[in-house]
């Protein structure tokens, strides 16, 4: 291996671990949970809730039609959880299902059709 490139012990979490290990306390660099980047995503989803039905009116976009559930994505926009994303279920249905589901159907739109440019 090259002088120029990392070690073995570089690779993954455990050169910032050894490089903390005298200034972070054992139960943070035991700790092996991850976090979620954007953890605010159902929040921002919530504050455009009013936009998706049109943003789901992709019914004319063919590569969406044969693509996507937007039958599954809009009856998730109907049926909007009271309880925030407290459970796995939410957290796939309108994080995994939903949100990845809109931009695919953005991307798709604007593939099909170029005068539709996403904003």
């Amino acid at each position: 291996m090259p002088d120029a490139c990392p070690g073995k012990g570089f690779a993954g979490d455990t050169y910032p671990r050894r490089a903390m290990a005298d200034r972070l306390p054992p139960e943070v660099l035991s700790n092996q949970k991850r976090g979620l980047q954007a953890a605010d995503w159902f929040e921002r989803l919530t504050s455009v809730r009013g936009r998706l039905p049109a943003e789901l009116d992709l019914w004319k976009c063919d590569l969406a039609r044969r693509a996507l559930d937007l039958q599954r994505m809009r009856r998730l926009v109907e049926h909007w959880p009271e309880g925030g994303s407290d459970t796995d279920s939410v957290v796939y249905e309108y994080n995994c299902i939903l949100k990845r589901g809109l931009m695919v159907g953005r991307f798709l739109r604007w593939f099909e059709d170029d005068s539709v440019m996403p904003a």
